[in-house]
């Protein structure tokens, strides 16, 4: 019976778009204690807010980053929760 149902589906690709938008590159230097790391954030044309993050750890985008302390690994806030005292950085767990 299962054949009987089976869907056969066929895609194919119908046409790529490219196009090039300028956009602004800003270099900024995050600094904590000891750590320095650099960071590009873009700004696309036309564009109210600079492009989300990705979080290092889980790879999602976030808007607001938090950064470890011992490796200056950008966190997203679900990786990063507020707890006092130092950030349990998942990014550097794993890399243990």
């Amino acid at each position: 019976m299962p054949g009987r149902f089976a869907a056969k589906v066929t895609c194919s690709v119908a046409a790529l778009v490219s196009a090039e938008i300028p956009a602004a590159l800003v270099s900024l230097r995050l600094r904590r204690r000891k750590e320095a790391r650099e960071l590009v954030v873009r700004l696309p044309a036309g564009a109210s807010s600079l492009d989300r993050l990705t979080c290092e750890a889980c790879g999602a985008a976030t808007s607001r980053p938090a950064a470890c302390d011992d490796r200056m690994h950008l966190l997203c806030e679900p990786c990063a929760p507020n707890a006092q005292g130092r950030i349990a950085c998942p990014a550097c767990a794993r890399r243990r």
